[in-house]
């Protein structure tokens, strides 16, 4: 059946597929200026959140509000305020019960202004929530990037064997992906910023053999070839750190380091925390070859901007080379002494930070354990094809129905002839948009199951006939309007719907969802029809006849 044989909507005009995959886009694309000081961001928020609530993609949704509270901390928006909106990012998540927004709000909390020096618990607490949730999301790019942003956050906790990890298993996921670049970009970027804190701490503790341990690893992400999707705002951050782990694992010509201070400034970072790292690793370089009167002048200016920084490996290697300086009058026994002062003190802090490393990651090993379990459960309730619900959650689900509960039944007309013409590759590439389309449809607290073959079922949990019709017609259009002819150029696909509400049971909301797609395909397909209402499904409203 072609559309244009199709009855009319309720409204009498026609719904405009909305492309979901071009918003995703759009959504990661926000998160790369979300993080440029002098990019406004607020307008193309509000557009696309306008834009996802009206199409309860949930996805979109949590990506611009991840961007939006990530934006917080580039403004310094007041403690207050940036609170509120992590607040209230979560309590959506969190009514939503979609993986990826619970992730990406938990994640984003731990940035709150006001508990990073007052609860360092309930930070580790969300992570590992954020965890579980990362590890429940089925799109392997959102993943990817929950992960990613999660292993972040264990970085500002000085977690860095934990980041690794992650890391590790973000590369796995990602590999040979060349979008998002927002993911793309900052993995690149993130991988050597983590190296090099490592790499800090490791000289500035004396550590040869962390330092050797970390060296392959330096070398085997500089000689990777660049990813040419990773955004232009990325590059020269990317370079800056890729210098700087070159030069704190093999002690390099600090030619490197000179050249990147002579560079041009980027825009992705801030650009003068990296000079200033980029001053003291190359003072630092000089010091260590005898050079105090090259490395005083970088140690002060450097420094005293790393000292108010709030990364604390950047700050402690800052302050540990500004006492080398200040103190450089003491004799040499004195000299000795707060240097091995010093070892202690990092050794006890290096001690607590490795006990600590032990539990999250336990913490962590027991939420992908039960990622993975429930993930077992969901796939046993999950048709394989189109990843909705399949018949035996559907049976279950039906089981608990009350007088509350709606059920939209859809059938694709026409189906064998999809199959027979274009072929079954074709056939299940349209069941699966199909199923991406009734997903759409949805909201949290429903339900969307494929019987078998071409027969789907919605179950929502409302009873409102106007809002049944509603949703009916609007499966309708979103199936008749979806982008076929990107299968086949001659390929249309137009569905027959039946609904039924506010039945007492089960068994009888079934027969008459039943009874209303009958009556949809023997009216010739392409309707909304329910049983308690004939042939003429309620709602419609513009007066017209049907079509011959």
């Amino acid at each position: 059946m072609s559309k244009s044989q199709a009855e009319p909507p309720p409204t009498g005009g026609t719904i405009a597929a909305p492309d979901h995959a071009a918003a995703r886009r759009q959504a990661y694309e926000l998160l790369i200026d979300a993080q440029v000081v002098d990019r406004d961001v607020a307008e193309r928020a509000e557009d696309l959140l306008r834009q996802a609530r009206d199409a309860r993609w949930y996805d979109v949704r949590a990506l611009v509000d991840y961007a939006l509270a990530f934006r917080s901390l580039v403004d310094n928006t007041p403690p207050g305020a940036a609170t509120r909106l992590h607040d209230e990012f979560v309590g959506w998540a969190r009514r939503a019960g979609d993986p990826l927004a619970t992730a990406l709000a938990l994640r984003a909390r731990v940035d709150a202004p006001d508990r990073s020096a007052t609860d360092p618990a309930g930070q580790i607490d969300d992570l590992v929530h954020a965890y579980e949730a990362a590890e429940r999301i089925r799109t392997t790019v959102d993943r990817a990037f929950a992960l990613h942003e999660i292993a972040g956050a264990f970085h500002q906790l000085r977690l860095w064997e934990l980041t690794t990890e992650i890391y590790d298993e973000v590369e796995r996921l990602s590999s040979g992906l060349r979008s998002p670049r927002a993911l793309i970009g900052s993995f690149a970027f993130n991988r050597f910023y983590t190296l090099a804190c490592e790499l800090l701490h490791a000289r500035e503790a004396g550590s040869m053999a962390e330092v050797h341990r970390r060296a392959d690893r330096v070398d085997a992400l500089r000689a990777e070839p660049r990813n040419p999707a990773i955004p232009p705002e990325w590059h020269k951050g990317v370079d800056d750190y890729a210098a700087i782990c070159h030069v704190l694992a093999e002690d390099a010509d600090a030619d490197l380091l000179v050249a990147r201070l002579d560079a041009k400034p980027g825009e992705a970072v801030d650009e003068q925390e990296v000079r200033a790292l980029l001053q003291c690793v190359l003072a630092w370089h000089h010091m260590r070859h005898g050079r105090p009167a090259q490395a005083e002048p970088l140690i002060l200016e450097g420094g005293q901007v790393l000292a108010e920084t709030a990364d604390a490996a950047f700050r402690s290697f800052a302050l540990w080379l500004l006492a080398r300086v200040h103190n450089r009058g003491m004799d040499d026994t004195g000299r000795d002494a707060m240097r091995r002062y010093h070892r202690g003190l990092l050794r006890a802090r290096d001690d607590a930070r490795a006990a600590l490393v032990t539990s999250v990651r336990a913490r962590l090993q027991t939420g992908r354990l039960r990622a993975e379990r429930d993930r077992f459960a969901h796939e046993s309730l999950t048709d394989p094809l189109t990843l909705l619900a399949n018949r035996r959650a559907l049976e279950r689900r039906l089981q608990a129905v009350t007088p509350s509960t709606t059920l939209i039944m859809v059938d694709i007309d026409q189906f064998k002839p999809v199959n027979d013409g274009f072929g079954h590759d074709v056939g299940d590439e349209v069941l699966r948009r199909i199923g991406r389309i009734l997903l759409d449809c949805v909201r949290p607290g429903d339900l969307a199951a494929r019987l078998g073959g071409d027969e789907f079922m919605l179950v929502l949990d409302a009873a409102d006939r106007e809002v049944a019709v509603r949703r009916g017609y609007e499966v309708r259009d979103r199936i008749a309007t979806e982008a076929w002819h990107e299968l086949h150029a001659s390929l249309e696909v137009a569905a027959s719907v039946g609904v039924a509400w506010g039945a007492r049971d089960g068994v009888t909301l079934y027969r008459e969802v039943d009874e209303g797609l009958y009556r949809a395909k023997r009216a010739g397909g392409a309707r909304v029809r329910s049983a308690a209402t004939g042939d003429q499904a309620p709602g419609r409203g513009d007066g017209r006849p049907d079509p011959p």
